[in-house]
């Protein structure tokens, strides 16, 4: 791993300014590699349940998971959620180089039943988002005298601008995610404007989503969401330098299928679903492969309380990493629940990757969803 790290670090404290140069390797800051701890679980509601849904009726927050899940307890929605996760150290490079997360992490929207058959929202997110703290650096002037020490770090984060578009029938689902993703990068080597750089660009990532519920004790779900590339250029904050890859970087693409059962009045349910990703289309990465398995239970119309686990799979392959491949498997245990009063609805969540076994990037996530239901009475407790 130090040598991927390393690599968009050391050309740049070489000291080296002025005209563009071009790299035959693909940016490693805004890089699949992180998702691990870069992506947020920005819905308590599922992430309670082992961040499961991909079947489920959800709030607007749900469409994370699968567009086609949006399912408005009334007219008018809105909502909010933050998560927070803990720090996680980064010993393959310095013992004082740490994942951290970026604040804010948050979710907040609005959405709306047309009629009968259609709902559509508007959601601003940040699905993705860490800093990599390098601690202390000694910087050094250009005949290598020490002229003091710093704070180095690299981060990036994802503005994601969403509109939900869901069509309902009797017993089935279709559901659209028009995503405009807004990426900004920030690297800091250095006190000087030429020793900092930033980066930033946008894509446009739709994601499909359907839901059949054949019965009404059984829903099935589909999600699909597509590959993309970029390549990356970053600049210094004084404009004297800019860089870029000449290998792109691929984001990759996405499936996921779900399943869920209802009993006991539908006051117990339970959530299986499977989640891929092509990461194998960037070099000395594999295919992910993750399950999520969620239980929830209404003890009462106003309170239901959830728990699940699901998989993080490591997907490191080859031989360019100082530690083994498969030492990232991770397995969370979730745990959470939701208070209704009226139209207003109170969800939290906890992730935790310790207690089942603690790996090297094993971490704890902690999240909050808020919303309100406008002219809900109490016959809307009984949704989601």
């Amino acid at each position: 791993m130090r040598k991927l790290v390393l690599l968009g670090i050391l050309f740049l404290l070489s000291g080296i300014a002025g005209a563009q140069s071009p790299f035959n390797s693909p940016d490693l800051v805004i890089y699949p590699f992180w998702d691990f701890y870069a992506e947020n679980k920005l819905s308590a509601t599922n992430a309670g349940k082992g961040n499961t849904g991909v079947a489920s009726e959800n709030d607007l927050s749900g469409i994370t998971l699968n567009p086609a899940s949006f399912e408005p307890a009334s007219k008018f929605q809105v909502i909010g959620s933050y998560e927070i996760k803990s720090s996680v150290p980064w010993y393959v490079f310095s013992s004082d180089a740490y994942l951290k997360s970026i604040h804010p992490t948050v979710l907040a929207g609005a959405g709306f039943k047309i009629n009968e058959y259609f709902s559509a929202g508007l959601v601003y997110s940040n699905q993705n988002s860490f800093k990599l703290d390098l601690g202390e650096i000694i910087m050094t002037n250009e005949f290598g005298q020490i002229t003091g020490l710093t704070t180095a770090y690299e981060r990036y984060s994802t503005n994601n601008f969403t509109v939900p578009l869901v069509y309902k029938s009797k017993y089935f689902k279709a559901g659209v995610k028009l995503n405009a993703i807004w990426y900004k990068g920030f690297t800091r080597y250095g006190d000087t404007d030429n020793r900092q750089f930033s980066t930033s660009f946008w894509k446009f990532v739709p994601a499909l989503g359907i839901i059949t519920s054949p019965t009404e004790t059984f829903s099935f779900g589909l999600t699909y969401s597509p590959s993309y590339k970029q390549n990356i250029e970053w600049t210094s904050l004084d404009g004297s330098y800019t860089y870029n890859y000449n290998t792109p970087n691929y984001y990759p693409a996405t499936f996921s299928a779900g399943t869920e059962f209802k009993f006991i009045d539908k006051r117990l349910i339970f959530d299986l679903d499977y989640h891929f990703a092509n990461t194998s289309i960037n070099p000395a990465m594999k295919d992910r492969h993750d399950i999520n398995f969620g239980v929830q239970y209404s003890v009462i119309p106003d309170l239901t309380l959830r728990t699940g686990f699901f998989t993080s799979r490591d997907y490191r392959d080859g031989n360019n990493y100082i530690e083994e491949v498969g030492t990232y498997n991770t397995y969370f245990l979730t745990f959470g629940g939701t208070y209704k009063y009226k139209g207003y609805s109170l969800s939290m969540s906890l992730i935790n990757g310790d207690l089942i076994r603690t790996t090297t990037v094993s971490h704890t996530r902690l999240g909050m969803t808020v919303s309100y239901d406008f002219g809900c009475k109490q016959d809307c407790n009984m949704k989601h």
